[in-house]
């Protein structure tokens, strides 16, 4: 059984592929850096909830 902190890696890779190319469809670019940019966001939200929470 996996642990509960890579079900979490999953699901944000799942969560990462799916939005980033649902925008690059829709946005007209390339699907890579839409993905990379999603994957940043996603760290972003991460990093300012982990500075808040101290």
């Amino acid at each position: 059984m996996l642990g509960a902190s890579r079900v979490d890696v999953v699901v944000t890779a799942i969560l990462t592929a799916v939005v980033g190319l649902y925008a690059s469809y829709h946005l007209n670019v390339a699907s890579g850096p839409a993905m990379a940019l999603v994957a940043m966001a996603i760290f972003a939200v991460a990093y300012a909830v982990a500075v808040a929470r101290r």
